[in-house]
């Protein structure tokens, strides 16, 4: 969960619309006097002609009235783009416009980097700090066949992926986006012959082998193995041996080629995951095709023209042009001009519009990259000095440590009334700010700020202060209900109460029970900084009752209350606040195990005033609430309990 610019923590939708019908032209079909004659279309080609004309761009001297995720600051002169199939003739770029949920296409390849991890899903966020959804199926196919991967123990927060767009779905300003991370959509482009030494590609582990991995590709006739000896991770070691930590099916890992064989109607890769070798081999400059602007593949880069705060660029090897756009040079307080025409650079493909080769690059992101987030979402910051201007906001410098940040101040999180007024005049470049942090996007390296002045009262807590909270009384006001829970909003932050914490009385339809923009009391039952998400619990008995955050200050004879999170044959498992778990034995329990339901409260005593490690798995007596619950039995379809 990230406080952000654009969609906070969950993205809304309503009726799809596949492409925006606005004037946001990203391609125009060059008009020929002597036109060809046209041959019949069949179906894909007809869906992508269709896309490319809804692709269109306002024309110079429009109404300067602006979308929140709408901005183009300068056009491209006019140049070919390479033909697709014969059905595309003299595609041209008539003005780039940055990515934004209106020139969003389906089929659209993105590099993104994850943003949020839930139970069936993860959230992604694209460039120009737009957010997307890619649900578990849609993941990875050895992910979804094996219906047994943990997301949390495949994806760390920052983790550079790519996506491929599955629709586009807009309602009064709102957009929900959903992709696919599958490499069998990813690649489906590619067959053996377009892979060779030196190309990069995303797949998926499918299966451990004695001396590596076997990786699924989706690419036809490849056949990908990993060495242990060419994979990057960890090595845990205890007091008796060292093992390696395996690499968990279903995981979307980076692959570069280092060894490939060619067989009959088929190749042979070896693939390596170390960053020593991404840098060191390099795909041969006569095997470079248009099949291999891939999001991830680095190449060596021309400057051929200054394009207002972007670069025009030519691709080594190969007869095709690129941009790279403001926010994804060296940093944004730099100027297209800081860049002579004809330096030579190296750059990572971000994304490749559809029907067109031309593609968009980073100076900045490659597919190893793991970006922290180094400062807390809340931190204020009284100086922050203004270095750029677009569109849609300010860019923003700040140091902290004798270290330097880069932040976006977009329109709408900037007090005071805006309309009409030009940004540079109102804030000159190298005057200063003060600013709050409310996100960081890890696509951009940039981190979503504020002038809004209850925000920088102190409005906004940060995660280190919420992490104090865990288990205090909160109020939250609901903002959405979704599927499988509601999202609320804590002092300015988004939070998620799970569909199982809503009543103390399981039933089918909890959620049914709240109301959009109605306020609850409830508690913060735990914060995950490392997935961003804060969870919350509005069931009466947990709100009402003295919660058990820490094992070690539980008190001898109070009661705790808890949920039920597992139950097997012999043993219940209870979960409290901040993530606190425990067992206990079938010895210890009024009923048989396997008579207790997933969810249900249960209420324990503590025996000891504190606990050692051993001890808090297996020195609690079980205080009966069972009557007072009785009811609970009568629900057999009680949801399954949300980790706490």
């Amino acid at each position: 969960m990230v406080a952000d610019d654009e969609e906070e923590y969950f993205p809304r939708g309503g009726q799809t619309g596949r492409i925006a019908t606005k004037k946001n032209f990203v391609f125009e079909k060059e008009n020929k006097a002597n036109k060809e004659p046209k041959k019949k279309l069949g179906k894909r080609e007809r869906k992508k002609l269709k896309q490319q004309k809804g692709l269109k761009s306002n024309k110079d001297g429009e109404d300067g009235s602006e979308k929140e995720d709408e901005g183009a600051d300068e056009s491209f002169n006019d140049y070919e783009a390479a033909n697709v199939d014969s059905s595309v003739k003299e595609t041209r770029i008539k003005k780039f416009q940055p990515l934004s949920y209106h020139n969003l296409a389906e089929e659209m390849v993105i590099l993104c980097s994850v943003n949020t991890i839930l139970s069936n899903s993860i959230k992604v966020s694209l460039p120009e700090r737009l957010l997307c959804t890619i649900d578990y199926q849609d993941i990875s196919t050895p992910l979804k066949e094996s219906r047994s991967g943990n997301l949390n123990k495949i994806f760390r927060v920052g983790d550079i992926i790519t996506c491929k767009i599955k629709s586009v779905r807009k309602r009064s300003g709102d957009s929900e986006v959903k992709a696919t991370s599958d490499p069998a959509e990813i690649n489906s482009d590619l067959d053996h012959n377009d892979v060779h030494v030196g190309s990069v590609f995303l797949g998926a582990v499918k299966s451990v082998e004695d001396h590596g991995y076997l990786i699924f590709s989706g690419i036809s006739g490849l056949n990908t193995f990993l060495p242990f000896t060419h994979c990057d991770v960890e090595v845990r070691k205890n007091k008796n041996r060292g093992d390696r930590k395996r690499l968990p099916v279903g995981k979307l890992v980076w692959c570069k080629v280092v060894k490939s064989t060619a067989a009959e109607g088929s190749k042979n890769v070896q693939v390596s995951t170390k960053n020593d070798d991404f840098n060191r081999v390099q795909l041969s400059e006569d095997l470079i095709s248009q099949k291999s602007l891939l999001p991830g593949m680095k190449f060596n880069l021309t400057v051929t023209k200054h394009v207002g705060r972007d670069l025009e660029v030519t691709v080594e090897g190969m007869d095709s042009r690129g941009f790279i756009p403001h926010s994804h040079l060296k940093s944004i307080a730099c100027l297209a001009n800081d860049f002579q025409i004809g330096v030579k650079l190296l750059g990572t493909v971000l994304y490749k519009y559809p029907i067109s080769d031309v593609a968009a690059f980073s100076l900045r992101v490659e597919p190893t990259s793991q970006e922290k987030q180094d400062l807390e979402t809340g931190e204020v910051f009284e100086r922050a000095e203004i270095v750029s201007h677009d569109r849609r906001g300010l860019g923003v410098k700040f140091v902290r440590d004798d270290k330097t940040y880069y932040g976006i101040v977009s329109r709408r999180r900037m007090e005071g009334d805006l309309n009409g007024k030009k940004l540079e005049e109102l804030f000159p470049k190298g005057n200063h700010l003060n600013v709050v942090v409310i996100g960081y996007h890890h696509i951009d390296q940039l981190y979503s700020c504020s002038t809004e002045n209850d925000l920088l009262r102190g409005t906004l807590l940060t995660m280190t202060q919420l992490r104090e909270m865990v288990g205090k009384a909160v109020t939250v006001e609901i903002k959405e209900i979704k599927e499988r829970g509601a999202v609320v909003m804590i002092d300015k932050r988004t939070a998620f109460v799970p569909d199982n914490q809503v009543t103390d009385t399981l039933g089918s339809q909890p959620l049914k029970k709240l109301q959009v923009n109605s306020k609850h009391k409830g508690r913060i039952l735990r914060v995950d900084s490392e997935k961003n998400a804060i969870f919350v619990t509005l069931r009466p008995s947990l709100v009402n009752n003295k919660p058990l955050t820490d094992f070690s200050k539980a008190t001898k004879g109070d009661a705790y209350y808890g949920s039920i999170s597992s139950r097997g044959d012999d043993k219940i498992g209870v979960a409290f606040f901040n993530g606190l778990k425990t067992e206990i034995s079938q010895v210890n329990l009024i009923m048989d195990a396997h008579k207790y339901k997933v969810g249900e409260l249960d209420a324990r005593h503590s025996k000891h005033d504190r606990h050692s490690e051993h001890d808090r798995h297996s020195e609690h007596d079980r205080h009966s609430e069972h009557d007072r619950h009785s009811d609970h039995d009568r629900h057999s379809n009680s949801p399954h309990q949300e980790p706490v």
